[in-house]
């Protein structure tokens, strides 16, 4: 059972067969462009993005009671969406792309409609590829840029601004709950940069399996995505002590699940 502030999260054992959630979950549709539209919020359920072949990208969300997963829209083919975070105010979901992208924008930000999967364009960041995405408690939006480092960027224009050189291949991003620090996992190392400071230190080297996405939830406690097959495997870290104290495999008909998002906001409506 993963904490989530009032309401508790719990990831069951009894699920579908993936074959029996979305038999067409990997078809690779052509769709049109991001729509300008307004997009809706994240309601209570874990959100995650499917890294198909070399740039497909394939959104989903998972029932944190009963594990079902669901596809949310069609194939973004060519997208290369590779981080995605929740703004912890008003729910909306945030994406950025990689540099693998064919035919649309390298580095690019993104909001996605929580309800239908599509994509509504905001800018470039002017990085080519974002492999991480993380608000803090203020609304600010932070992220890791291939070859470059740690970057702010601005979520209304899109455009990122280096704070900090680095080449490590960072996976993911996430703050703790006052916005002090901001921890990165690297394979199966989890580092912490300290804002005030600019400090950084290894502060995990026990994480399970080489760690995708990072989620900072409202009882402290840090989701841990890692996946292997057709497997997301969950775990609830206790940062101070390196600790697992909660670990979930939910089956999911993707074979390389990229960043998750969990809308703590919403959870505790």
């Amino acid at each position: 059972m993963i904490g989530e502030g009032n309401k508790d999260i719990t990831f069951n054992t009894t699920i579908l067969a993936a074959g029996e959630m979305v038999a067409d979950a990997t078809e690779e549709m052509e769709i049109g462009p991001p729509s300008p539209t307004l997009v809706k919020p994240a309601t209570c359920k874990l959100y995650g993005v499917q890294d198909g072949g070399l740039n497909n990208s394939q959104f989903f969300t998972i029932n944190p009671v009963d594990e079902t997963v669901e596809p949310l829209g069609d194939v973004y083919k060519g997208y290369d969406i590779e981080a995605m975070d929740v703004h912890p105010e008003t729910n909306i979901l945030y994406v950025a792309s990689g540099d693998n992208t064919k035919n649309h924008p390298k580095g690019h930000l993104y909001k996605l409609d929580a309800e239908t999967g599509q994509l509504m364009a905001i800018g470039a960041t002017g990085f080519k590829e974002i492999s991480s995405l993380a608000f803090n408690a203020n609304g600010e939006l932070w992220g890791w840029a291939k070859d470059a480092g740690l970057i702010q960027i601005d979520p209304v224009s899109g455009i990122g601004t280096e704070v900090l050189e680095s080449k490590a291949k960072l996976e993911d991003l996430t703050w703790s709950l006052d916005g002090a620090i901001l921890y990165g996992s690297v394979a199966t190392e989890l580092y912490a940069y300290e804002a005030g400071s600019g400090a950084i230190t290894q502060k995990c080297t026990n994480l399970p399996l080489e760690t995708e996405a990072l989620e900072m939830l409202a009882d402290g406690l840090m989701l841990l995505g890692m996946h292997k097959d057709k497997t997301l495997t969950l775990h609830a870290l206790e940062v101070t002590s390196c600790e697992m104290v909660e670990s979930r495999d939910v089956a999911v008909p993707y074979n390389d699940p990229e960043g998750i998002a969990m809308p703590t906001a919403a959870c505790q409506q």
